[in-house]
């Protein structure tokens, strides 16, 4: 791809910083997106993608109270308690301004991010959570090596922990309208500072393709994926067998072993030949069987509410059935679902599951979801205009310093 003013980045070393144990990938997912954007853009820049927890390992010790506080907790509300708890405990170690304090607790907690900058000397440095620029801009100091930090925004609702309110940014790249309106307003960046850059879909790297056509012939097709969900899920899959058995189904208990047993069990009891329960399924699996499901008039994505999933399934412009999670830094997601009128939110299974069947028995109701899906992806997830966004955004970055 020729993108003007790409070659001021070529021959730079560009590092993505981006967390491995935060949720199921989704971070490193985005970080890797960004890699395949610049790399097509800049091919003669070095980029590479970093773990977080190898440059600060408390960022693991998080990861690992994150995987708990969500896994014990009883529900939505109790998601979200016990996951502000988690980051209210690392913000106590953190406070604002404290990455500008070179003697402070932060520079014994980057040490490791510092002997790499001191190693590697990138000429330019992209975080993908406020609080990994936050422990970059403390390194690069520490090091007494100056290097361009980009705060790669991928989730908006993350800013309201102050934790990842990262001010040192010189630039914060958005992937929404309403997020730069958001970490302006509500966070008090420099306009001049934050830049919309639109999304990058992960599927359009992996796949190299854009999604096929819809064919009208094809059976009814379902992708439900269980994230940290367990046996809410099973509800739906009981009714579905009764109601919708002649519906080509996949069902992802994602990396949960008793959960796929029990959806198996459902469907052996049911004798239903046309579902396939898996435990993992990794992105270009993922990906292909999403484009395979988008091919049918009738057809829909069900799993949580959050921003990746939300993005890829418009993408495919696959109708969303989506289960609020608790989590506040997911909740703008299900409510863009709503406003832009592509699919369902629901807080609860039960509800989620009618309105899903009603869906399926109603080809005009999904037909409609489709074009507003169509219409939402001509808006949001352009990715020419997001590459040309991209580049410019990191020209400016590494040319404008201050």
């Amino acid at each position: 791809m020729n993108t003007k003013g790409a070659e001021a980045l070529d021959g730079l070393s560009i590092g993505i910083v981006a967390m491995t144990s935060w949720g199921e990938a989704g971070n490193w997912l985005s970080a890797k997106s960004l890699e395949t954007t610049i790399r097509r853009a800049v091919p003669n820049a070095t980029v590479l993608v970093h773990a977080a927890e190898e440059l600060v390992p408390r960022f693991a010790e998080v990861g690992q109270a994150i995987k708990v506080a969500t896994l014990n907790s009883s529900g939505r509300e109790d998601r979200g308690e016990r996951y502000a708890a988690v980051l209210d405990t690392l913000a106590s170690r953190f406070p604002p301004g404290s990455e500008d304090d070179v003697s402070g607790a932060f520079a014994a907690e980057v040490a490791r991010a510092v002997e790499w900058v001191s190693a590697t000397k990138p000429d330019l440095l992209i975080g993908t959570k406020g609080i990994i620029c936050r422990a970059l801009h403390a390194a690069t100091r520490l090091a007494g090596i100056p290097v361009p930090i980009v705060n790669y925004v991928t989730n908006h609702g993350h800013f309201a922990f102050e934790i990842h309110r990262c001010a040192g940014a010189n630039v914060h790249l958005v992937r929404l309208s309403e997020a730069e309106r958001f970490l302006v307003a509500e966070c008090g960046f420099d306009p001049a500072k934050v830049r919309f850059v639109g999304y990058l879909v992960a599927a359009q790297s992996i796949l190299h393709s854009e999604p096929a056509s819809v064919k009208s012939a094809l059976r009814a097709s379902l992708i439900v994926v269980s994230n940290r969900g367990g046996a809410e899920y099973l509800k739906m899959l009981r009714r579905l067998a009764a109601d919708a058995r002649d519906v080509d189904l996949t069902f992802v208990a994602l990396h949960d072993e008793s959960l796929h047993d029990d959806a198996q069990e459902i469907a052996a009891a049911a004798n239903v030949a046309s579902w396939q329960v898996l435990t993992h399924l990794d992105q270009p699996r993922l990906f292909g069987l999403m484009r395979q499901v988008r091919e049918s008039p009738i057809c829909a994505l069900v799993c949580k509410a959050s921003p990746n999933s939300i993005f890829e399934a418009a993408y495919f412009r696959l109708p969303m059935f989506l289960l609020r999670t608790g989590l506040p830094m997911e909740d703008w997601g299900a409510d863009l679902v709503l406003k832009e009128g592509l699919g369902v939110v629901a807080d609860d299974m039960d509800i989620l599951t009618t309105e899903l069947l009603t869906h399926l028995r109603s080809p005009s109701r999904l037909a409609h979801i489709r074009a507003r899906l169509d219409d939402f992806a001509q808006r949001q997830v352009d990715q020419e205009q997001s590459t040309k966004r991209v580049v410019e955004a990191l020209v400016d970055a590494v040319t404008s310093r201050d």
